[in-house]
């Protein structure tokens, strides 16, 4: 994976934790959390336990990001994720099955710095292309300003729709939702700003 310029879902994710030895996140689950055996239980691997977790989050979070790519439901929302090829079930809806998408390690840097940068340093670095172009990332926040970047993101979501619920997802699904009403461009994603409000949540 280390020089490809493009992953699926799984391999992005296992790629950006240092996992690919586990090859599917099926694989990776059951060496961290092994089934039970008939002579007794196995103990879930403590540290690799940890990583299945974070690794399950990122992925859900992404499957709803390529959702939002492909069929964002009318909305105007660009997605940072450059998705190079994915596929329809054949059942009459063409309905999409994320799992199968392409999507490049660039974009897939750009979605996820907001929330990791050490990850997304991870996907441009690794990539020779990138690297050519001397691509840079931006400045990162020291603590402090984070936390008032953080806080201002809070308040300006409040007062956008007039109170959150406290339920990150949905309260940064409404804030877009109202940025799209009043005809001004997303700044961010929904997984991204939800990460924000999560974070001044708690």
């Amino acid at each position: 994976m280390k020089w490809k310029t493009a992953l699926g879902p799984e391999d992005a994710v296992l790629f950006m934790l240092g996992l690919e030895e586990y090859e599917s996140m099926e694989r990776l689950q059951l060496a961290a959390d092994p089934v039970p055996l008939s002579e007794g239980f196995n103990e879930p691997h403590e540290g690799l336990f940890e990583k299945w977790e974070i690794a399950c989050q990122i992925h859900d979070s992404l499957m709803d990001e390529i959702f939002l790519a492909v069929d964002g439901d009318g909305i105007s929302y660009i997605s940072p994720l450059e998705i190079i090829s994915i596929t329809r079930k054949d059942d009459g809806f063409g309905s999409l099955m994320p799992e199968t998408a392409l999507i490049t390690k660039k974009s897939l840097a750009e979605w996820i710095y907001p929330m990791d940068r050490f990850l997304a340093e991870k996907l441009y670095t690794q990539n020779v292309d990138l690297v050519k172009k001397n691509v840079q990332l931006p400045i990162d926040l020291n603590k402090k300003a984070e936390n008032s970047y953080i806080n201002t993101i809070y308040a300006l979501s409040e007062a956008l729709i007039d109170g959150l619920t406290g339920h990150p997802h949905s309260d940064a699904a409404a804030v877009l939702k109202a940025l799209d009403l009043k005809g001004i461009e997303r700044p961010i994603g929904e997984a991204a700003l939800a990460n924000y409000l999560k974070k001044a949540f708690n």
